[in-house]
């Protein structure tokens, strides 16, 4: 057990951590070092009230089988991930914060990520970056970042609840590969595409909403810059999209058609009257697209929030 010390200007690691059973760490600070934990083999290490910061590459750099939780503890301004996770590594943190890092989280091969009461914020990269076949799960947790707060990759997986997730001008979501997303009681906003999935990916949303100030709430095709593929596989469970004018962007459904009654509706829903029925029509719709979808030839059905 090591507490209330500190380590500055280290040429390495100011902890590395080779095949050892345990190593507990409690309000301990790592300034200017080449890095702030090094593990691997299969050490388990325990931290409460440290601080990483200004560090010249990872503050936590995980490989082998190594285990690390952290419990209120800061990960700041860093010239490296707060966190890089590889091989089958585990990171369960409560409670801390990942601020002005290169990036937030990253994490590749067979890595497990758990967070939780997490705040990712000022981060230059992704506040998560996960690829390979990276199991992660995030709850209570607010997240923003560039160029995506959230990046999937590979066979990857991303369970999400009860958090909010920001991006300026790029998705608060990105997936490509196969990788799949599920969120729960969460919210996505971004100036452009709240969420973007590509190729042969999976999203999953309950009592979740997407948000987006100029393009798609939703985008389930290939995006520019990213590699071509089939279309994603999404599914919605009480869920709200909103956006200066798309929804779910699936090809050409109807676009001219879209744009018309989203622009007459914006127009008009400062008349109460109209304004009734727009919200009347809106909650109508789940309950008469049952019907509409055994009309012979439709496949998909879009529903558009009216202006309340």
């Amino acid at each position: 057990l090591v507490s209330s010390s500190k380590a500055d200007d280290c040429r390495g690691a100011a902890l590395e951590a080779v095949n050892v059973s345990a190593v507990g760490l409690s309000g301990v600070t790592a300034r200017s070092c080449a890095c702030g934990i090094s593990a691997s083999g299969s050490p388990r290490l325990l931290l409460k009230d440290c601080h990483f910061h200004e560090n010249n590459g990872h503050a936590a750099d995980m490989r082998g089988r190594s285990s690390f939780d952290a419990k209120d503890c800061l990960f700041a301004a860093n010239s490296g991930p707060g966190a890089g996770l590889s091989d089958r590594s585990v990171m369960k943190a409560a409670g801390c914060s990942f601020t002005g890092n290169t990036c937030g989280i990253t994490a590749g091969g067979h890595a497990v990520v758990e967070a939780v009461r997490c705040s990712f914020e000022s981060n230059a990269g992704p506040s998560l970056e996960i690829s390979g076949r990276v199991r992660a799960k995030i709850s209570a947790t607010r997240s923003t970042g560039r160029p995506a707060a959230l990046v999937l990759g590979g066979t990857s997986s991303l369970i999400i609840k009860e958090s909010m997730v920001r991006s300026v001008d790029s998705p608060a979501a990105a997936m490509s590969d196969r990788a799949e997303l599920n969120a729960e009681k969460t919210e996505f906003y971004s100036r452009t595409d709240a969420v973007f999935a590509s190729e042969r990916c999976r999203l999953e949303f309950v009592s979740s909403g997407a948000f987006s100030e100029n393009g798609a709430a939703v985008e389930g095709f290939r995006y520019p810059g990213l590699p071509s593929g089939g279309v994603a596989r999404l599914r919605f469970n009480s869920v709200v999209l909103r956006n200066s004018g798309r929804g779910i962007s699936a090809g050409r459904v109807y676009g001219a058609v879209r744009r018309i009654l989203f622009h007459v509706a914006v127009a008009t829903h400062g008349f109460p009257v109209l304004s009734a029925l727009y919200r009347r029509i809106y909650l109508m719709g789940p309950v008469a697209a049952r019907w509409l979808l055994f009309i012979p030839g439709v496949a998909a059905l879009y529903l558009y929030r009216g202006m309340t």
